[in-house]
This record gives structure tokens, C-alpha cells and sequence, in this order.
């Protein structure tokens, strides 16, 4: 064909050859020729495929670019995520709330109580633990090394005249270890010193060290001690004490009622005397607290034992409502000695002492005695006390 022929809305059927240029609004056919390079419209060459894509996420738009350069959209893409959790302790649901206001819900009840591991097995063979916990459950833990027994030492002796310890393992195999190379020397402590709350103790190779205490309990001296300083001990255990008073050698006597008297002549006084059980040199100190209703006052007495020698004693006590006065009162020998008119004042509350020393002849009491001057109640109150120390 030379000319252009021009085919207005014709179907052509069979095989068109030799066209340079052919052009129409629609072309269709089963099969196309050729590389198609020279159809406009009709990309031919290669296939057209997606290389990549972005997401806006703003517009929930997906944009495709393919490998002409190409791009389109995808759109109504919806971002759906999670808002929040919420859990039901008592029944143990959990609640999973997304942007789109629904929700999913998880029951956790498998969660109500602690899971423990309660025990385990160890299969040497393939390496494996595995371990069971308090629901009945097990898991395994593999990976670790196979094809070895745990051989360890169980004990050992040791054999002093070849200096070698013997060791004993869980094969029923034993090692050794030889200690001749080792030069042993038995160091013993052979003395010691004090200073100053602190022990040095010496050794056998001449080496000292020291213990220092500032607190000792169990303590057993042989020989001297001496203290420097204030010394408190509840207990002190000895076989011989020196210089230490002697509560054997002292008599105590205490009233606790007050006693009364309206005697003119001297009476004893119930419950201060002791006794001079042996002979000898005593010393003696009363402690009166003394009373009289009346101006006229009380008077107070010591009496000794028969044929005592050496009694003198000194009084001390209220005499007045204003002073107290000091007699001193002696006697070669003699059972009664008087002292003078205490509590002078009316219903006058005073204290009296008496002290002195006696040397008696045989044994009996030293007592207080006291009597009421002209009329009314003499009174010697609780709390009076007398007390005796056999000097010699």
C-alpha cells in the first residue's frame, strides 16, 4: 500500500503487514508483534513494577512509586492502636481499649497465685533440667554440658610420718598431696604477762603477741593482785580475806514501832540490844529518834554487862527546842550510865547518838534504856537502831 488509506470505524481481521505508521483511537487484538517500541501509548520493553511507598498518616493515604516513576494512591487506610489496659483484680480480666473505642478482654486467672518452681530433674544424658512448679508445670532448660560426672573430694587423712594428706572422692578414688617440701614447726605458747589490761603472751619461737580487755569474767589468780583504781565485784571468792571487816564481829539491832514509856526510873527499850556473846572490847553506836509530850523531856540510858570495865560514850541530841548539846558521860564499871534531859520542849521531835567503847568481863547484852522526867510519855520512835563491832 503506497497511499495513507484512511478506515473510519471498520473492523480489519487477519494480518496486517508492511504498515510504517498506523494509528487509531482504539486498537485491540489478541496478539501484538513486535516489541511494541513504535505503539504510542503502550509502554513496551519491560514490566512495570512497584519499587516502593510511603504512608501519610494524617491523610491515611499509601502512595506506591513503580520503576518508571510513576506513583498512586491508596486511600481509606485506617491507624488502629491501643489506648489503655484496665484489670479486674477480683475476677483477673484484662481489658485492652483502641482508638476505635473497642475493646478486647483477656481472662488472667491462670495469674491468681504465684507460680513457683517446687523441684527439678537433671538428665545427665542430654544435658537437660527440667523443672516443675507449684501448678503441675514443667519446662526445660537444655544446653548443658553432656557426657561428665560431678566428681568431687568427700574428705582426707593425714599420714604424719609420710607427711602426705589422702584425699577421698565420690568414685571411691583417692589423690594425694606429699608435704615433705613443707617445714613444720609446732608453735605453742610457752608464758605470759600483764600490764595495764593487757596480756603479751610469748611463743616458743621467741614471737609475742598481745590481747588487750577492759572486762574480765572467770578470772582465777594464783598469787598477788594488785588493784589500782576503784574495784566493784558482785562475788568475791577467796580461801583467806586480809584487812577486810569481818560481819561476824558486828551486832545490829532496828525497831520499826515506836515505843513509849512513862517510867521515871530508866527502862529498856525493846528491841535495841544486841549481844556481847564474848568477851572483849566492843564499840558501840545507837541512833535515837526520841520524842516527849511534856516541857519536862525524856532521859537516855546504855546499860552493859556486869563488871564491864572502860565505858565511856558521848551523847549527842536535841536538848532544847533551840540546841543541841554534847555530854559525855563514864564510868569505870557499872550496868546503868545517865545521860541528860533530852526533848525539853513539849512534844519536841529529836535525834539522839550515843557512841562509845566498853571492855566487858563476861558475856550479856548492851542495851538502850530511857525514862520519862516528872510526868507525861516519853517515845522512842521506828527507825532507832543500835549497833556493836567486837574491836579486839
Amino acid at each position: 500500500m503506497s497511499a495513507t488509506p484512511n478506515i473510519n470505524g471498520e473492523k480489519i481481521q487477519g494480518s496486517i503487514t508492511g504498515i510504517t505508521l498506523f494509528s487509531a483511537t482504539t486498537i485491540s487484538g489478541g496478539t501484538f508483534y513486535g516489541n511494541g517500541s513504535n505503539l504510542t501509548g503502550i509502554v513496551g520493553g519491560s514490566n512495570v513494577l512497584i519499587s516502593g511507598g510511603t504512608f501519610n498518616k494524617n491523610t491515611s493515604t499509601l502512595t506506591f512509586t513503580n520503576t518508571t516513576g510513576g506513583t498512586f494512591n491508596v486511600t481509606g487506610l485506617t491507624d488502629f492502636y491501643t489506648t489503655g489496659f484496665t484489670f479486674n483484680p477480683s475476677t483477673y480480666d484484662i481489658t485492652i481499649k483502641l482508638n476505635d473505642n473497642s475493646t478486647l478482654t483477656q481472662n488472667l486467672s491462670v495469674l491468681a497465685s504465684d507460680v513457683t518452681i517446687t523441684g527439678g530433674t537433671y538428665n545427665s544424658g542430654n544435658g537437660t533440667a527440667t523443672f516443675t512448679n507449684n501448678t503441675g508445670g514443667t519446662f526445660d532448660v537444655t544446653g548443658f554440658l553432656t557426657g561428665f560426672t560431678d566428681i568431687y573430694t568427700t574428705g582426707g587423712t593425714y599420714d604424719s610420718g609420710a607427711k602426705t594428706i589422702i584425699f577421698s572422692r565420690t568414685d571411691n578414688n583417692t589423690y594425694s598431696v606429699n608435704l615433705n617440701a613443707i617445714t613444720f614447726q609446732d608453735v605453742f605458747v610457752t608464758g605470759a604477762s600483764y600490764n595495764n589490761n593487757t596480756f603479751t603472751f610469748t611463743n616458743n619461737t621467741g614471737g609475742t603477741f598481745n590481747t588487750s580487755f577492759d572486762v574480765l569474767s572467770g578470772l582465777t589468780i594464783n598469787g598477788n593482785l594488785s588493784v589500782t583504781g576503784t574495784t566493784s565485784s558482785g562475788v568475791i571468792s577467796a580461801t583467806t580475806y586480809q584487812n577486810l571487816p569481818s560481819s561476824s564481829n558486828i551486832s545490829y539491832s532496828q525497831i520499826t514501832a515506836n515505843t513509849t514509856t512513862t517510867n521515871l526510873t530508866y527502862t529498856d527499850v525493846a528491841g535495841l540490844s544486841v549481844s556481847a556473846s564474848t568477851i572483849g572490847v566492843y564499840e558501840f553506836t545507837a541512833i535515837l529518834f526520841t520524842g516527849s509530850d511534856t516541857t519536862a523531856g525524856m532521859r537516855i540510858g546504855m546499860s552493859v554487862p556486869a563488871s564491864s570495865s572502860d565505858f565511856y560514850y558521848m551523847v549527842q541530841g536535841t536538848n532544847s527546842a533551840a540546841a543541841n548539846q554534847t555530854f559525855v558521860e563514864g564510868a569505870a564499871s557499872g550496868t546503868l550510865v545517865t545521860t541528860f534531859a533530852c526533848n525539853s520542849a513539849s512534844n519536841q521531835t529529836g535525834v539522839t547518838r550515843l557512841d562509845g567503847i566498853v571492855t566487858t568481863t563476861q558475856s550479856g547484852d548492851i542495851k538502850v534504856s530511857f525514862a520519862k522526867i516528872t510526868s507525861g510519855t516519853a517515845t522512842i520512835r521506828a527507825g532507832s537502831f543500835i549497833r556493836i563491832t567486837k574491836i579486839a
